[in-house]
């Protein structure tokens, strides 16, 4: 039997045959690279986001803190100056004043009542109901 000139012989095909399988395995390794960077890539991606996530959460958080501090701060520093010994005295006398003035105004309206009530059933008014 003769190879004609349009078919192929046994050598050719296995030549062939090794020139596709070493043309796919070239074109799967720049795949794979092609896969493996692109894959680098989007992790190098994801972890800058995430870091940049991270520092934006923790500078809200300074903010909050820093906020809350500022806020305890001031409330303290009004709470202090309230109670300096200057004003609790200051309070003290001004409370104890309110209380004389209370009772003075007290016994004033038991004596107004008082009188009366005294002079209601005075002698001279018992003197005048007999005469009747």
């Amino acid at each position: 039997m003769k190879a004609t000139e349009s078919t192929l012989t046994y050598a050719e095909v296995i030549n062939l045959t090794l020139s596709n399988m070493k043309k796919r395995r070239e074109n799967f390794h720049q795949l794979n690279w092609l896969h493996w960077s692109e894959w680098n890539y989007f992790d190098e991606y994801l972890k800058e986001l995430q870091d940049n996530f991270l520092r934006e959460v923790k500078n809200i958080d300074q903010r909050a803190k820093d906020k809350k501090k500022a806020n305890h701060m001031f409330i303290q520093a009004s709470t202090f100056l309230e109670d300096t010994p200057e004003k609790k005295s200051r309070r003290r006398y001004q409370r104890e004043t309110e209380f004389i003035l209370r009772k003075e105004k007290e016994e004033r309206d038991g004596e107004w009542k008082q009188n009366l009530t005294d002079s209601s059933f005075s002698p001279s008014s018992t003197d005048e109901v007999s005469s009747l």
